[in-house]
């Protein structure tokens, strides 16, 4: 929810008689005028620059004619900034993939077939996300796109477009697991796109249309067409002796144009697919066990630290000791 504020800000001057230039005319009476210039930057002077002119006429009659008075105020059009973000106040953003729901345990092994929820986290007061341009990987170069540029998902039988939560800070979607033949791993990339809370946040995410699969075959169609028609313009022989002129061809727009000055994160989330739920079962402890090892071993090696430290101490705090009762002993035998 974005909150509308409106913010007042007022200013006070004293003008002096002799310092503003006075101007007399006929009707008897003075004309004060006073131009203000507001400057953006202190040592240059920028297109946002902007002046204030006030005039004044004071009269003595009592009866006014022609009396105006004006504001003069530039014409150009205000300039719409950017968001800016505070790079330590950017959200950690953290990409996991779940069983059960959206918020059930992490898993990192799973069959063919099994149900999981992505889930994307950038938790933050103010600002939203949008999950775009995942490629699914095999860890070995080979990849396809899921989830483009605009946060639609390309197949909806692999990855549909995630939902969002209402604030904007979580997204998730269920999938069932697909890997590559004759692979194990199957690693997602995905990019986050971080918002401030606003309109414009509301209109990028989340996508307010996406193209159906037979809309993306048609448009990859006509894009392999263009392709192929521009093969031919360039295997034709050069008919350079003709003055003809050229045609056009319209170039493709982007769908939708997002605002620059939004700063995206890269995600990793990976899963190994297995061929049994037995396997998963075996490969889930004995990772389980393995970090309880290294967890001991770890406990281990600091416990046997501290103790040689602390031998190591004693055994200097001895010698010292030592030391010093022997130079006592010779001072006292000098003295006798």
């Amino acid at each position: 929810m974005s909150t509308e504020r409106t913010v007042s800000t007022a200013a006070s001057w004293k003008f002096f008689p002799k310092n503003c230039p006075r101007f007399q005319d006929n009707p008897a009476g003075i004309i004060q005028r006073v131009c203000i210039s507001v400057q953006l930057h202190p040592l240059f002077v920028t297109e946002a620059d902007r002046s204030y002119c006030a005039q004044c006429v004071y009269v003595q009659s009592r009866v006014l004619d022609d009396l105006e008075s004006s504001l003069d105020i530039s014409e150009a059009l205000p300039t719409e900034l950017a968001p800016t973000f505070d790079v330590d106040k950017i959200p950690k953003c953290t990409y996991t993939i779940r069983k059960g729901s959206e918020s059930g345990p992490e898993v990192r092994y799973a069959t063919v077939g099994e149900s999981v929820y992505h889930v994307w986290n950038c938790p933050g007061e103010n600002t939203g996300i949008l999950v775009q341009n995942c490629y699914v990987e095999d860890g070995q170069g080979n990849r396809i796109l899921v989830i483009d540029q605009n946060g639609c998902g390309v197949d909806q039988y692999v990855m549909p477009t995630p939902e969002y939560s209402a604030d904007l800070t979580t997204a998730f979607q269920e999938t069932h697991v697909f890997k590559f033949a004759q692979k194990t791993i199957t690693r997602f990339i995905c990019q986050i796109r971080i918002c401030l809370q606003s309109d414009e946040c509301k209109k990028l995410s989340p996508p307010s249309t996406c193209p159906t699969l037979e809309e993306r075959l048609q448009q990859a169609k006509v894009e392999r067409d263009t392709k192929q028609e521009d093969v031919k313009q360039l295997m034709k022989p050069d008919e350079s002796d003709y003055d003809s002129p050229r045609s056009r061809r319209e170039l493709s727009q982007p769908r939708v144009s997002t605002a620059k000055g939004y700063p995206e994160v890269g995600l990793v989330g990976e899963l190994r697919v297995l061929d049994s739920p037995e396997d998963v079962m075996y490969f889930g402890k004995s990772n389980a066990i393995q970090t309880e090892c290294v967890s001991k071993v770890a406990y281990s090696l600091v416990v046997a630290a501290l103790v040689i430290v602390s031998v190591l101490f004693i055994i200097m705090v001895l010698v010292i000791i030592a030391r010093a009762s022997s130079y006592r002993n010779k001072i006292i035998r000098f003295e006798n």
